[in-house]
């Protein structure tokens, strides 16, 4: 197939009749908006036992756990729960920091242990 001049002319005459059929962008029209990246918050940390509350619970064992040991827990806006030679408290994560110096302030002979549930 040849293509002659006249051929060529008449395929580029079309298609800028195409393009002049096209409607032109006035100045009324509204801007398509910019593309926004959503932010979601990572999930809580899961455990087996159930959905992830924001709270630590920590054991204190040692051999001289008195009420100042369970006042450290109130102290620190915790629940504390006595069960022979451990103390369990329940306090919130924010807090754990503050709930152990107030234990190490005391100078008993103890360990606190917090896992997260």
């Amino acid at each position: 197939m040849k293509f002659t001049l006249l051929t060529i002319f008449a395929v580029v005459l079309a298609s800028f009749a195409v393009l002049a059929q096209s409607p032109e962008p006035t100045g009324d029209a509204e801007p398509e908006p910019e593309p926004t990246i959503a932010y979601a918050p990572p999930p809580p940390p899961s455990t087996a036992a159930g959905h992830f509350d924001g709270y630590s619970k920590c054991q204190v064992r040692g051999f001289k756990l008195t009420s100042p040991v369970v006042r450290c827990c109130t102290q620190n806006k915790g629940v504390s729960k006595v069960e022979g030679k451990v103390i369990n408290c329940r306090v919130a994560i924010g807090r754990e920091g503050y709930y152990r110096k107030c234990i190490y302030d005391l100078h008993y002979p103890t360990s606190v242990t917090c896992r997260y549930y």
